[in-house]
């Protein structure tokens, strides 16, 4: 697991982030974009809100744009124009802008100055604090909880934590004498403020040979954002939405996972995870090791950088098993240069290469 925030530290911004944050409903028509160096957003209020890289997606996807159109467009902001000398980039998002319906709304969503979601109004809000609060009386409960060595991480996308059970503890690798493959059971919590993933707990299995950590995609529960629609009828273009309001919405979600989160850590789940490990430590790789990484590549999308990783550790790993191909892209989560979505995001990678099915696990271990 790629080390994070310490829980004091996670705590404090959370609650930071919790007082900062302000919540708009505006209706579509009414915005307007203006980009110099970086985009503006104006809600209709006095001051406009810079705009995050996830917030971007969200308005081209919504406005119909192909988002690699959109970016080229907002790359060539200086020299791109209109007849009239506009720039193209923001001409055409204020023209689609207007275009929209007149009783379309959007709950825009802000942190320190700058609009970080662009969602539908029936967005349902289940914000890193309510989820914390709920959530770590729960984990502060189980015995065995590693917190000296747990990984917890907020970034602008997500809200992270990362926890070991050591008192649940197998070998991979049984009946061996010479060899020792230690898994420990985990729990990977995670949620998202702004529209980036479902408020999500996945059991883990952490290998402490490495530190490197497999999130179990097959036993995951998740709760998305979903809701009735936000605000009233009255016709208002701009409207901050409450504290009360949103929290209303999210606590019976958050109290339904409670239940999940100790269910995550559970023994008999563990076994389960720890049988797929054991199963695929004997299926050995019958084709070239350098192709099958590469059909690894193609199946999870990795870049090439993170190709010559996973390669680079399956080597190292001396492990030509499906196995040894897990925790070859675990491995490259921790990378120097990897950031911590994508950590997860390899985390992941490698819990799907587990739950692979046969015919998959086939072409892989004869690629050529």
């Amino acid at each position: 697991m790629k080390q994070g925030r310490t829980l004091e530290q996670l705590v404090i911004e959370v609650e930071r982030q919790a007082k900062a944050k302000k919540d708009a409903l505006v209706q579509t028509n009414s915005l307007a974009m203006n980009t110099n160096g970086h985009s503006l957003l104006w809600l209709g209020g006095s001051e406009p809100f810079g705009v995050q890289p996830f917030a971007h997606r969200q308005i081209a996807d919504h406005i119909g744009v192909p988002f690699r159109w959109y970016d080229e467009m907002m790359g060539h902001v200086a020299d791109w124009k209109t007849p009239d000398g506009g720039t193209l980039f923001d001409t055409t998002v204020n023209s689609l802008f207007q275009a929209r319906p007149t009783d379309e709304r959007r709950l825009v969503r802000t942190l320190d100055g700058n609009a970080r979601a662009f969602l539908s109004d029936r967005y349902r809000a289940l914000d890193n604090l309510p989820v914390m609060a709920a959530i770590l009386p729960v984990l502060q409960d189980i015995k065995g909880i590693d917190w000296q060595n747990a990984s917890m991480e907020v970034t602008d996308r997500k809200l992270y934590l990362q926890l070991v059970n050591q008192d649940l503890q197998a070998n991979v690798v049984p009946g061996t004498h010479n060899r020792l493959d230690i898994v420990a059971a985990g729990v990977v919590i995670s949620n998202s403020e702004i529209g980036a993933g479902a408020f999500r707990v996945q059991p883990m299995l952490y290998r402490l040979v490495c530190s490197n950590g497999l999130i179990i995609t097959e036993q995951a529960k998740a709760k998305y954002h979903i809701g009735g629609v936000l605000g009233d009828d009255s016709g208002e273009a701009f409207n901050w939405l409450s504290d009360d309001t949103l929290k209303a919405r999210s606590e019976a979600t958050i109290k339904e996972m409670r239940d999940v989160v100790r269910g995550a850590l559970n023994e008999a789940m563990f076994n389960k995870a720890v049988e797929s490990a054991r199963e695929a430590s004997g299926v050995k790789m019958q084709g070239d090791p350098v192709k099958a990484v590469e059909w690894v590549t193609d199946k999870f999308g990795f870049t090439e950088i993170e190709q010559a990783g996973v390669l680079r550790n399956l080597i190292e790993g001396a492990d030509l098993s499906l196995w040894g191909m897990v925790n070859a892209i675990t491995a490259q989560a921790q990378a120097a240069d990897v950031d911590y979505d994508r950590s997860v995001d390899l985390e992941t990678a490698g819990g799907k290469l587990l739950a692979l099915p046969k015919h998959e696990v086939t072409n892989l271990v004869n690629a050529n």
